[in-house]
């Protein structure tokens, strides 16, 4: 159901060469191109070898692939799925978006939809109802921050040659878990240059950097904060499939710097979540 080793291709910015982790190919159609979900896979069979529960349920956001990535992995060990999923006032309840379409249709999930607000609220909206109407059941944490999307991350960074391990690493943030599993990563190996925390929208660097902290020693890094809000969407060349809420935001940053920064920069390795 996933993808190990997904390759590395080189790419160039105007002439430099970048070398790009295609994470988008860890999880091949019908799932999510969304390296998030290998940490998913592993919770669901820890789930399963434990056979404590038969219904999982996970939060979406707006723009979330979460859903769909529980949906395609619970679905195919046997799990029901519940989907809860926001709708704003001017869109109404019965809006159903492309995402959680594929959640019910192709994966039979229960949809159940929220009124938009806070994430977190989102999130103990749902665990409240959860427990009334499906006691027993299993909701995934919020914004799916999972140890083992951690650890998977960070074995995935281990499969890289060693001839990529060095130089300037450029890597897209949402909750901070794939950044967290790949600085272990990047610990472990004794990393000296530079990671950049590129920010898809605007939250505490504090908070960030506390949450991966433990393993931000040895090496420079590099918080970037354009000021993007949760729900900004952007455009611009890629020659791969990059995600227009967050890692095309980070690669639009890349084309943007200056010959001359990106000369300081190289060897540049970008790490694609999915697209």
């Amino acid at each position: 159901m996933l993808s190990v080793d997904t390759p590395w291709v080189e790419y160039a910015i105007k002439g430099v060469p970048v070398a790009v982790k295609r994470e988008d190919l860890c999880c091949p159609p019908p799932g999510p191109g969304f390296s998030k979900v290998r940490g998913v896979l592993a919770h669901l069979n820890k789930l399963k070898a434990a056979g404590l529960v038969d219904t999982v349920a996970v939060v979406d956001s707006i723009h979330s692939k979460a859903g769909w990535g529980v949906s395609y992995l619970a679905g195919g060990l046997n799990f029901k799925t519940i989907v809860y999923y926001p709708y704003t006032k001017v869109e109404g309840i019965e809006h159903v978006r492309p995402y959680q379409r594929i959640c019910r249709d192709r994966f039979g999930a229960e949809l159940r939809p929220l009124r938009a607000t806070k994430s977190a609220v989102l999130w103990y909206q749902a665990r409240k109802d959860l427990a009334e109407r499906n006691p027993g059941a299993y909701l995934f944490p919020n914004g799916l921050k999972l140890n083992e999307s951690i650890e998977e991350t960070c074995r995935e960074v281990l499969t890289t040659p060693p001839g990529l391990m060095n130089g300037t690493w450029v890597v897209s943030v949402s909750s901070g878990t794939i950044a967290k599993g790949i600085a272990k990563a990047l610990a472990q190996i004794g990393f000296v240059d530079t990671l950049v925390l590129h920010m898809g929208y605007s939250r505490s660097h504090d908070e960030l950097l506390r949450y991966t902290g433990e393993y931000l020693s040895g090496y420079k890094v590099e918080v970037v904060d354009e000021g993007y809000g949760y729900a900004d969407k952007v455009e611009g060349q890629c020659p791969f499939p990059c995600n227009p809420w967050y890692d095309l935001k980070a690669w639009n940053w890349l084309v943007e710097r200056s010959d001359e920064e990106l000369a300081a920069m190289s060897p540049i390795r970008f790490w694609n979540v999915g697209n």
